[in-house]
């Protein structure tokens, strides 16, 4: 359906377009009505019509007024002046503003605008085709070689490339070397933004201008060196020429950036499918970044150790007695020596991530996938005992009454550690071996609250210790203790605490 803007000062105008013409049934749809040009502005914003039929004069903001801004926002739409026998140069004038046609206010009827609205969602669609036209242009403009390089060299790492088509690829990409014999560098720069990493790239591309080699982007913080070592004599040659182009690179991100680069070198590759064997070799040895700054070759250096120390067992084993009795100083002691196990062990990014996320389990820290994606670097694992402690004095664990039943005991302990996400009765019910119905009486008989109180309570808890020790919003402090309606938990909040959560966190 095609959106459309009627704008006209007459009511009588007004409701006549919108009321006679059976627009549905020619694939257009009202979206809007204005009473002038600043009215129709609003709405344009909010809507985006495909379509505006407009009238000239108006108060405020007249029809050719309203043109002019609309052209000038870059409004790319049909524009049909609504006009009547006696004002043509007016006419004339709103098409040289950019107006595409005009209709005579005289001879609009259903019969006369069905050939009518044939050519305006003709002119529509052409209108369409050119904006996509334009939009794939600017596309490829704003993507340019570099998006094809970094893509070119993401298809090789993933095997998506066959010998044929890696030619065919590096022609469009114009690189300065064939490739047959080459060695691969990748380079990380530790810390460096996004214009950093952009600058790093052209100081280099105009240090290696007259080489045969190029540097490409391969991901947002990692460039990839590529060494084409075909005219070379001598293996020795070879690494010569490599270690000088790193060296050079080293010293443009140091002296210019001031940046520390990890540096990862494959061996010399050779042959049809040398790039993508030396890609993946860089990459590989590009694992020992993650403890830092440094410089690593293919097959010159031990692998990263895929077994956990001793050290980071006992912490996990620690870590619910620490919990549980709120030793701070021993769980900072105690997670120092473990990373400093997990350093000196060279253990691999993949097996320190997932004894974290078994750490968080265990201390009930709640991280997104996102945030587990961007711990990349070892020193981000520094901080994650804090975080621990934080955490907990933001979520203080209530004692479970003594005098409890055994299957209570279970259903309590249940509802502390899981209140945060979408559980009820049945859940806490089927804990404690019961049926609901049964399970809610007992639960009051043993409690003294309600069961939906009882979660309540624990989820408004977590809510007020956030609120008082963290600086994130009411919204996500919400969401996090279990609330899944934002405007109902507002209810909720101020109808026990007797204020807003906003007005809460100043008070406190």
């Amino acid at each position: 359906m095609y959106r459309t803007l009627i704008v006209d000062d007459d009511m009588i105008v007004r409701m006549y377009l919108k009321d006679v013409i059976h627009w549905e049934d020619h694939g257009f749809t009202i979206v809007g009505i204005a009473r002038d040009g600043e009215e129709a502005l609003e709405i344009v914003k909010e809507t985006d019509p495909d379509l505006i039929l407009t009238d000239i004069s108006m108060p405020r903001m007249n029809g050719i007024q309203l043109i002019q801004r609309l052209r000038r926002d870059q409004y790319d739409g049909v524009i049909n002046v609504l006009s009547c026998h006696d004002d043509f140069e007016f006419v004339k004038s709103a098409l040289q503003e950019g107006a595409d046609d005009y209709l005579l206010k005289n001879y609009l009827n259903d019969t006369t605008m069905e050939d009518r609205l044939k050519k305006l969602a003709e002119q529509i669609q052409a209108r369409h085709r050119e904006a996509d036209q334009r939009h794939n242009i600017n596309t490829l403009a704003r993507s340019g070689i570099d998006v094809i390089r970094r893509e070119l060299l993401e298809r090789i790492l993933s095997g998506d490339m066959a010998p044929a088509a890696c030619e065919q690829y590096m022609a469009q990409a114009k690189l300065h070397g064939t490739y047959h014999r080459l060695t691969a560098v990748l380079l990380q720069p530790s810390g460096a933004d996004r214009e950093q990493m952009h600058e790093l790239l052209l100081l280099c591309e105009q240090r290696l201008e007259n080489e045969a080699a190029d540097v490409l982007l391969l991901r947002e913080n990692t460039m990839a060196l590529l060494v084409d070592l075909g005219d070379v004599a001598s293996m020795a040659q070879s690494i010569d020429k490599v270690n000088r182009m790193e060296l050079m690179i080293d010293r443009i991100a140091k002296q210019y950036l001031n940046l520390e680069l990890a540096i990862a070198a494959s061996a010399v590759c050779e042959g049809n499918e040398a790039i993508a064997q030396a890609l993946r070799q860089a990459n590989e040895t590009l694992q020992h970044s993650f403890y830092g700054s440094g410089c690593w070759r293919y097959g010159q250096e031990e692998k990263l150790s895929s077994v956990l120390p001793e050290e980071a067992r006992l912490f996990i084993k620690e870590l619910p007695r620490l919990k549980e009795n709120r030793q701070d100083e021993q769980l900072r002691e105690l997670y120092a020596k473990t990373l400093e196990a997990m350093k000196a062990n060279r253990v691999c990014a993949g097996e320190v991530l997932s004894w974290l996320r078994q750490c968080d389990h265990i201390a009930e820290m709640h991280r997104t996938e996102n945030q587990y994606s961007q711990m990349k670097q070892f020193s981000d694992y520094l901080g994650c005992a804090e975080e621990y402690i934080t955490h907990w004095s933001a979520n203080p664990v209530r004692e479970i009454p003594a005098h409890l039943s055994a299957q209570m005991c279970m259903a309590v302990k249940y509802l502390q550690q899981h209140f945060y996400e979408p559980i009820g009765l049945n859940d806490a019910a089927e804990q404690a071996g019961l049926s609901p119905a049964y399970f809610s009486t007992v639960f009051k008989q043993e409690m003294g609250i309600g069961f939906s109180a009882y979660l309540l309570s624990l989820r408004l808890e977590r809510v007020c210790a956030r609120l008082r020790a963290t600086a994130q919003t009411s919204k996500q402090i919400s969401e996090d203790a279990g609330f899944s309606d934002y405007p109902y938990f507002c209810r909720v909040f101020k109808k026990n605490l007797g204020v807003g959560p906003i007005e809460y966190r100043k008070s406190k």
